[in-house]
């Protein structure tokens, strides 16, 4: 099982190395903090981080059947294949679906 000390050390050199980097990213993933939750040093921890990077969390919806956001959709603060004008759609059932609009454009040679 992965502590929490642990994972930020880890999610510090991960962000050291590819937020650093110029291409677009896209990040995401489920975690065990309550994002939603402002009392959680962990969630606020995880979120300064980002926004130290130049990164945000998408999703702000609970995708969880209790009512947290668990899961996370980042992406860069000036990320250029995000339609801000859309949001993010989640589906809690037996499987979580959260839903990102993005624009993909093809690599021409």
């Amino acid at each position: 099982k992965l502590c929490v000390t642990t994972f930020f050390e880890e999610w510090s050199q991960y962000l050291s190395v590819h937020a650093l980097s110029p291409e677009e990213i896209i990040i995401t993933g489920d975690l065990n903090f309550h994002l939603d939750v402002q009392q959680d040093t962990n969630s606020q921890r995880f979120i300064q981080s980002l926004h130290e990077h130049g990164l945000k969390q998408l999703v702000d919806q609970p995708t969880h059947v209790r009512g947290h956001i668990l899961d996370v959709v980042v992406i860069r603060e000036t990320a250029v294949f995000y339609k801000q004008t859309q949001s993010l759609t989640t589906s809690i059932n037996v499987i979580l679906t959260v839903l990102c609009p993005v624009i993909i454009e093809a690599y021409h040679r």
